[in-house]
């Protein structure tokens, strides 16, 4: 019959059973169900219509399965591509830290041979400089890490007022050059305190903002700052920030565009 021939051998099953059954037949799986009294061309148009129906499903997941294991390889590839790429940035990142290392070593031997105030400033805005570049790279190498999905963050004690005090003495030289006081506010009982958390990340962060703010600052004042916020039993949520006395913005005209490239 019909189901012995080859190309009708994945047919799925024709029920011949009369209107009150055609539900269950359905619920069990049949593809269609066909009354009495049938007629034999009837019955091999929908043989027919079900073997192309069954022929173009079989195409369709043949196409998926080419495309997910295309897709796959492409992802690994591209995997392996950026691997390399923050392998190679990393390298790159190595080099131009030790030039920059060595001019702010070489400046900080210089201001121990007393220099006159003139070769001061001018020594000052060196190291100044050099921290900023050095920043940028640090930037970008955290930047690649984050991409990679690799950019371990750190909980260990942390003294809030040594690492406000490094970012003030980062930053002391710009807010001289601008004319700007640069101060540091702790409450109450902050130098005892020791908190948990990433002190590197958190001076990258006061250090970008601290910087903005003395950019952006004509006159007046800079202050880094510790708040208190919420006490959970002997532990304490905290927020650094970094106040100025700028302009600021109006947040009526803040407008978040898409990234463009820039031009060299």
């Amino acid at each position: 019959g019909i189901r012995a021939q080859p190309r009708s051998r994945g047919l799925g099953d024709v029920y011949k059973r009369q209107s009150d059954t055609e539900r269950r037949a359905y619920q069990a799986g049949v593809v269609d169900c066909i009354r009495k009294p049938f007629a034999l061309p009837v019955v091999l148009a929908k043989v027919e219509q079900h073997l192309l129906l069954s022929k173009q499903q079989l195409y369709i997941e043949h196409q998926l399965r080419e495309r997910t294991a295309q897709l796959s390889d492409a992802l690994q590839q591209t995997r392996q591509q950026h691997q390399a790429h923050s392998q190679d940035f990393a390298g790159m990142s190595q080099v131009l830290r030790s030039p920059i290392n060595a001019i702010l070593g070489l400046s900080h031997l210089l201001e121990l041979e007393k220099p006159t105030p003139s070769q001061a400033d001018k020594l000052g805005q060196i190291q100044h400089t050099a921290h900023q570049l050095l920043r940028v790279v640090n930037d970008l190498l955290d930047l690649s890490e984050m991409e990679a999905g690799r950019l371990p963050l750190q909980h260990v004690p942390i003294n809030p007022q040594e690492l406000l005090d490094d970012v003030y003495r980062l930053m002391l030289p710009e807010a001289k050059r601008k004319g700007v006081t640069l101060k540091t506010v702790l409450p109450s009982g902050a130098e005892a305190v020791r908190l948990m958390g990433d002190p590197l990340r958190i001076a990258q962060i006061l250090l970008h903002l601290c910087d903005n703010a003395i950019r952006h600052t004509q006159q007046g004042q800079v202050a880094l700052g510790l708040k208190w916020l919420v006490q959970e039993g002997q532990a304490w949520e905290v927020r650094f920030y970094v106040r100025d006395t700028g302009a600021g913005l109006d947040l009526s005209l803040i407008h978040i565009s898409e990234p463009t490239r820039p031009r060299l």
